[in-house]
């Protein structure tokens, strides 16, 4: 632990805190993933991708069908059940 502090009752919501997101590399180039293959997480060593090398892949393993393609986002339930994040990052900031 960090450490702690006195919380207050408001009808606001203010975020105190927040991890820095994990960069994912392209399995391909290594540069950050833009894409999860959700599909292929369970057979590939690293299902993430970047924009250009997504494309190739659904290409090449889902015949142009990019329906298990998820974006990459920070949070653990990324790649799961088709979540994609928040609607607006910034709602979450004070």
């Amino acid at each position: 632990m960090l450490g702690e502090r006195e919380g207050y009752q408001n009808k606001n919501l203010r975020l105190l805190a927040r991890n820095e997101p994990p960069v994912w590399p392209c399995s391909v180039c290594g540069q950050p993933a833009t894409q999860i293959d959700t599909e292929c997480a369970y057979e590939l060593e690293s299902p993430f991708f970047c924009e250009a090398h997504a494309q190739e892949h659904i290409q090449q393993k889902h015949d142009g069908d990019d329906y298990m393609l998820l974006p990459v986002v920070n949070s653990p339930r990324m790649g799961v059940c088709g979540y994609e994040g928040p609607d607006d990052e910034t709602s979450y900031l004070p």
